[in-house]
């Protein structure tokens, strides 16, 4: 783990037959075929290595347990992800649900509303369409197809929560749920809220706290706060290029 490789791995470059290692005893470690290691220099910054990586601020943070106040030290060693890795935990997140996923796409988009919009909580169309947006300005700007951006590993709540076809076709879900026929409508008219406009990334601060969260410039706040995350990403630089003047006058989400 320390070294990001596997046991397997681990037992291969040793010739070793089982798990058992003695006190002392040497081993070879392969090099890491899902990270690297980046040495800091002066000047460095998290957001300046993830872009030189092509990657994000987030999955440095996770990969080596650190929080985003933490300051680098010069010679200190991170672990990067290699983009590759993301995309293939990315890919095998995508095809475990879609292999559960049954319904058209609009279905699917009606499904993350009621999920992510918080309908079961009494909200109701004003927060549905605040997360479309999000989801149709994610496809614009980079992020993937539909499938892409909702199945995502470690971005929407809802779905890295529960599987697909369960809450599909569940009793309390799905085409069941009371406001199914609303979430469809919406998900199908496809309007995009006036207030989240641009908006690529949300949460709700009475639910959940994600690293990322004070670095956010705010574009909206109602039940969700909506904003965009200047993380250098490809996402942030498309969406920045088209809205520089609206973004160079927000503020940064001051909140706990």
């Amino acid at each position: 783990e320390i070294f990001d490789v596997s046991v397997e791995e681990l037992r291969s470059e040793n010739n070793l037959k089982n798990d058992n290692i003695q006190i002392g005893q040497a081993l070879k470690v392969p090099a890491s075929k899902t990270s690297t290691v980046h040495v800091v220099e002066r000047g460095n910054t998290l957001s300046g290595i993830a872009e030189d990586y092509g990657v994000s601020v987030e999955d440095i943070l996770k990969k080596n347990d650190i929080g985003e106040n933490d300051t680098l030290g010069i010679g200190q060693e991170l672990r990067v992800p290699t983009a590759a890795s993301i995309e293939a935990k990315r890919k095998a997140a995508e095809e475990k649900h879609i292999r559960k996923w049954s319904g058209s796409d609009d279905e699917l988009i009606a499904m993350t509303l009621l999920g992510e919009g918080g309908t079961f909580r009494g909200s109701g169309t004003k927060s549905m369409e605040e997360v479309l947006t999000v989801i149709l300005n994610r496809m614009r700007y980079g992020a993937g197809s539909l499938k892409d951006v909702v199945f995502a590993p470690d971005q929407f709540e809802f779905w890295t929560k529960y599987d697909p076809e369960d809450i599909y076709s569940g009793k309390e879900w799905g085409v069941n749920h009371p406001k199914w026929s609303e979430a469809l409508a919406i998900a199908r008219k496809k309007a995009k809220d006036t207030d989240v406009m641009f908006s690529t990334h949300y949460w709700n601060p009475r639910l959940v706290k994600p690293s990322w969260r004070n670095k956010i410039l705010v574009v909206h706040e109602s039940k969700h706060v909506y904003g965009v995350l200047p993380d250098g990403s490809m996402i942030y630089k498309k969406v920045y290029k088209e809205n520089k003047e609206a973004i160079d006058k927000l503020k940064k989400y001051d909140g706990s």
